[in-house]
């Protein structure tokens, strides 16, 4: 996406998921998260209200995550992404902000 961390140019997106927990703040409930292993960067796309993605709504959740392949809710309301270049399984939790 022009203006965010991540830049342009080369892309690959590697992981989608969307979000049904509850330990994210309520924007992100129902919002499609979407993962770039060449930019090493996580967007979230919001739900509209009839429950579907509003891409002109994107914005950036991560940005400088390690490798990111496979995106998944998990059952505690946290993402988690695992890391193909790392070999690693990653939790995402929110904080705050």
């Amino acid at each position: 996406m022009d203006g965010d961390a991540c830049g342009v140019g080369t892309q690959a997106l590697s992981g989608l998921a969307f979000y049904r927990g509850d330990s994210y703040p309520e924007r992100y409930r129902g919002a499609l998260f979407v993962a770039d292993f060449v930019r090493r960067c996580i967007w979230a796309i919001p739900a509209g209200a009839e429950g579907r993605p509003e891409p002109e709504r994107i914005e950036l959740f991560r940005s400088r995550v390690a490798g990111p392949v496979r995106l998944l809710a998990g059952p505690g309301g946290d993402l988690f992404y695992l890391d193909f270049a790392g070999g690693s399984l990653h939790r995402i939790r929110f904080t705050g902000g």
